[in-house]
């Protein structure tokens, strides 16, 4: 005969009972003994609570205070015999809490007959009815039965979330166990970091980032791969290997994706060539000129001391006629230099003239290894103080 729940963790361990065959023993020495007995009285002598149209609300039973802190294992542990305060009653009906028992009993059954699958689907449906941090951690052992470690990783996440005190006494300290399992055993940890605003980070193509900041996530051992994404910017693709009780560190930053201007010298210098081009060529224009003045002037200085005389010997100045000359043929050089310059100037300017293409990929991805550690940290309330509680795996 399988075993029922007769009650969920209410700060304390859960009590659990062969209620099938309590109720059964109890019945029948009430037939016998009272024959006379209510439905109601029968219910309430059995444990099993009456709602108020009579119907049995579901097998439900709830020990008594005293019961509650004997069984909780741990002094000064606020018991609420009424439930009413303990968050994951809130909001909760008494038939939702009927049903999630039910499905608890079935998948207890189930679990027995080895039909773990099915088992796994009792729990997700009771879930559905009632949060409660008890049925997260039921659910992570039956998922870590069918091989689910991340799944199991998730439920025991969501015990955490009720605070330190969800689950207490031998079920936390086997909680803590069975992460430790699983982080070393059956698990590895990719850490995505980002300080670009507005990059969005998938891993296994589900989306867990959106920079800038800091996500955690638990994934089996295997290849993963890390997809980061912003406007704008390059793509970026990376690959990581991980073993069971590793962790993957990874920094992202994508750089921008845009079109540049892109030119051989700065803009100035060709145009500085031609310039140097010019002022050499004017430069020789001015030698030339000052040259043909010298000697058309020593020209016309003989022919007015000689005239038609043949015999007549100059009177110009020797000196003087052949610095023209010399003068002459350096600005003649100079004008043909000047407009070689020049000309190459603008061969430059034409060479320089703006290309546009697009801005090197330096997108990257920095990735360190190392063992797993994953800390919690998690809210703690205790009367008129509160504080925070911080567990270290490794």
């Amino acid at each position: 005969m399988s075993a029922t729940y007769t009650c969920l963790r209410a700060h304390m361990p859960c009590v659990r009972l062969r209620v099938p065959s309590v109720v059964q023993l109890v019945l029948a020495v009430a037939l016998l003994c009272l024959p006379a007995m209510s439905p109601t009285a029968l219910a309430q002598e059995s444990g099993v609570s009456v709602n108020p149209s009579g119907d049995e609300s579901g097998g439900e039973t709830v020990a008594s205070t005293a019961a509650l802190n004997s069984d909780a294992g741990e002094p000064g542990l606020m018991v609420d015999p009424d439930h009413k305060n303990l968050p994951w009653y809130q909001g909760v009906t008494e038939a939702q809490r009927m049903r999630a028992l039910a499905l608890l009993e079935q998948a207890a059954t189930l679990t027995e007959e080895l039909r773990f699958i099915d088992a796994l689907a009792r729990y997700q449906q009771a879930l559905a009815e009632w949060d409660h941090p008890e049925i997260h951690f039921e659910m992570a052992r039956a998922a870590l039965r069918v091989n689910q470690p991340v799944l199991a990783w998730e439920h025991l996440d969501k015990v955490w979330r009720w605070g330190p005190n969800a689950l207490i006494g031998e079920d936390r300290e086997q909680a803590r166990q069975l992460e430790l399992m699983l982080l070393q055993e059956h698990l590895a940890v990719v850490e995505l970091r980002s300080g670009q605003s507005g990059i969005s980070v998938t891993l296994a193509g589900k989306q867990f980032l959106v920079g800038p900041g800091v996500t955690r996530h638990v994934v089996r051992p295997g290849m993963h791969t890390v997809a980061a994404a912003k406007a704008g910017h390059y793509p970026l693709l990376q690959s990581i290997s991980l073993a069971a009780g590793r962790q993957a560190t990874m920094t992202v930053a994508l750089s921008e994706d845009r079109v540049v201007e892109t030119r051989r010298w700065s803009r100035w210098k060709p145009w500085a060539v031609v310039g140097t081009g010019v002022a050499l060529g004017l430069a020789g224009a001015g030698l030339r000129w000052d040259a043909d003045r010298t000697l058309s002037d020593a020209e016309a200085q003989f022919a007015d001391g000689c005239g038609d005389d043949l015999s007549c010997a100059p009177v110009a100045d020797a000196g003087a006629k052949d610095k023209a000359s010399a003068r002459y043929t350096i600005g003649t050089s100079a004008v043909i230099a000047g407009g070689a310059v020049a000309v190459t100037g603008l061969t430059m300017v034409v060479l320089n003239m703006s290309r546009s293409s697009r801005s090197e990929d330096r997108s990257r991805a920095l990735v360190n290894i190392g063992p797993t550690s994953v800390t919690r940290v998690l809210p703690v309330v205790s009367g008129d103080s509160a504080g925070v509680m911080v567990f270290v795996d490794f």
